[in-house]
């Protein structure tokens, strides 16, 4: 409310410009010296963009302003322009040069001078600039951003072994002690290779926990002295565990880096990009997991003060593009009411600013760096939490995958805090298979067959009359994990559902892939879509697997995310599908008859699969072995 004039406005920018050196700062790499430099521009017109509009009255045309101001170049940092002002008047029928009640100033910053933490110490600059008349503060007065990055480097030149940056370098360098920063850890089927150039488009999704769930991991925070970024963090770890099934994680977190009391002030970009690395034990329960992350929160901040770039040295890495593929931020605020009366800033004699909340452009903004990245938002007095995940679409081809991805995390963290929590069981029990799924299961599981055992014509169809007979018992188990034969029924047949529709009756299909429980599926599933199951060895070499699969004429191959790399050096032509992503992407529609698969003909005379062996003379051979006579073979080992 109140008014101020444009000018001031315009006047008081360029104070605090004058004032924070950060803001009119140039980086720019120099090739004579092979370095990157900063040199500190004078204040003139052209270091800054300054822009007045009027008639902004619709909020279409308001949205419209909004993603200009996030999307147009206005920036240019070789040349020290990173700082943009629009004023807009809603009105056109004001002729005095003033903003009033309901106009707006924009502020737009270039991520490489300003940070969120810049924020308030920016406002408050802008707010004094305004309100007095000799607003400009001696130069040398005012904490500049250079000052911090002379004490960041005169810590990292330090050469005593105790210092806090040498002590930092061990401490990474025992972190990431053998991770494999190369490992493709694959998300959705339709993943590319890891070589390409990311585009920094993003699919995203946001959705809101059921306050119960909510208020359970409060109560779970303040009952075992964990903190909420703790919890949220462990539980982002246990769904990347479910989706990727591997062990040893890796999240890139960023911290505040301001540790000084003087920081807390300073404008500039202080925020350092730090990697939280575990290896998860899926066989101790959630509850002991999450003290786990809390003890490597608290060492990871301990020693958050080197940056990325000397971290990721300490394993070796000086590319500029080594990042784990998922991201976390969690972000606590404050409620709506506080938040609107903190933000209120004095300006003048009867004007006040306010925070415009109207539209977060932080989230969902179609951007990201990362192949999956989570964002929550706790505010801790309306006791409600958001979650947004933005997914990269060089990754995730559909927003359908992304917001399947979010029902399988909300299903997850349901689990873990409803009133038939398993907090206390162990890890690999979580399970992510959706109600409507389980539903299906169930259905599969209650259909009539009959209870007098025979032996089926098929090898499928003994597999499919043992899961009907015994729905609930274990049908495979690998490490800690285990799977029923309903559950494995239920993958099974999503798999064999998409074959049906991309193959012809008695088409070989080869298969490669690790010991795991796909190789059980993908084998099950190409014999019940009617086609012959061929199996390769991932120990083989590029040459042998080309020379089989040509072998074949194969046109479909099932991998996992543990051979792609393998199949790769093969150059195959072949339709390549990566099982372990598959089944987690692909569900059936529950509302339509599309997933009733289609009628298969397979008779006991049909060949089941094909497997190659060297013989005598070293050059590979095909062994033909028919259902029947699998079926044989196992129908007398039952006898025996």
């Amino acid at each position: 409310y109140g008014s101020i004039s444009i000018e001031r406005i315009h006047s008081s920018l360029r104070s605090v410009i004058e004032q924070h050196t950060i803001l009119r700062t140039a980086v720019y790499f120099d090739q004579a010296n092979n370095q990157i430099e900063q040199c500190i521009q004078p204040l003139t017109d052209e270091i800054y963009s300054f822009q007045h509009s009027q008639g902004i009255s619709t909020s279409e045309q308001l949205d419209d302003l909004l993603t200009n101001e996030s999307t147009k170049k206005y920036f240019d940092v070789t040349k020290g322009k990173v700082l943009r002002c629009h004023v807009v008047e809603r009105s056109t029928e004001n002729h005095d040069h003033s903003l009033h009640e309901g106009d707006f100033i924009f502020f737009n910053v270039h991520h490489i001078a300003f940070d969120l933490s810049s924020v308030k110490p920016f406002l408050k600059a802008f707010a004094q600039a305004c309100y007095t008349d000799d607003s400009c503060q001696p130069i040398l007065s005012v904490p500049q951003y250079i000052d911090f990055a002379l004490y960041e480097q005169a810590m990292l030149s330090d050469i005593n072994v105790n210092s806090k940056m040498n002590k930092a370098q061990r401490f990474w360098s025992d972190l990431m002690h053998d991770y494999d920063w190369n490992g493709i850890r694959r998300l959705v089927p339709e993943e590319d290779t890891n070589d390409k150039v990311r585009s920094g488009r993003a699919l995203s999704v946001a959705f809101h926990l059921e306050q119960n769930i909510v208020d359970a991991m409060m109560l779970f925070t303040s009952s075992n002295n964990i903190t909420m970024f703790s919890l949220s963090l462990a539980c982002y770890y246990a769904f990347l565990y479910k989706i990727i099934n591997d062990d040893d994680l890796c999240v890139a977190g960023v911290i505040a880096n301001r540790s000084k009391e003087e920081m807390k002030n300073m404008i500039g970009m202080f925020v350092n990009l730090v990697p939280y690395r575990i290896k998860m034990q899926s066989n101790n329960s959630f509850n002991h997991f999450v003290q786990e992350v809390q003890q490597l929160c608290i060492d990871v901040l301990e020693h958050a003060s080197l940056p990325y770039q000397q971290i990721i040295e300490t394993q070796g890495k000086r590319e500029h593009h080594v990042l784990p593929s998922s991201a976390f931020q969690y972000e606590s605020s404050v409620s709506t009411l506080t938040q609107n009366t903190s933000s209120k800033l004095i300006v003048g004699e009867g004007c006040v600013l306010g925070a415009f909340n109207d539209r977060d452009t932080a989230h969902g903004n179609g951007t990201t760096l990362f192949d999956l990245a989570l964002t929550i938002a706790h505010d801790h007095h309306s006791r409600s939490t958001e979650y947004f995940l933005d997914c990269s679409t060089d990754i995730f081809k559909s927003q359908a995958n992304v917001d399947l991805l979010a029902n399988r995390f909300q299903h997850m963290l349901t689990q873990l805090f409803s009133s038939s929590s398993i907090i206390h069981e162990p890890i690999y029990k979580l399970s992510i298979v959706l109600p409507t799924e389980q539903e299906f299961i169930h259905q599969m599981n209650n259909t009539d067959i009959s209870t007098s055992y025979s032996w089926p014509n098929t090898v499928h169809e003994c597999f499919v009359q043992q899961a009907q007979l015994y729905p609930q018992k274990l049908a495979l188990e690998l490490d800690e994990q285990s799977l029923t034969y309903s559950e494995l029924l239920y993958s099974v047949y999503c798999l064999t559902n998409y074959l049906t529709d991309k193959i012809q009756p008695n088409e070989i299909i080869c298969q490669c892939v690790e010991r795991s429980f796909e190789m059980i599926i993908g084998m099950l599933a190409i014999l019940s879509s009617g086609a012959v199951y061929c199996p390769l060895s991932p120990l083989d070499p590029p040459e042998r697997l080309k020379t089989l699969i040509e072998d074949t004429s194969a046109k479909t191959l099932l991998i996992h995310s543990f051979t792609w790399q393998t199949i790769l050096m093969t150059h195959t032509s072949c339709n390549l599908i990566i099982t372990d992503s598959f089944i987690m992407f692909n569900h059936i529609n529950y509302n339509n008859d599309h997933h009733i698969t289609k009628p298969i003909s397979v008779t006991s005379d049909n060949i089941a699969y094909i497997i190659f062996t060297s013989g005598t003379t070293g050059i590979p051979k095909a062994v033909v072995i028919s259902h029947s006579h699998l079926l044989l073979y196992l129908q007398s080992s039952v006898e025996v």
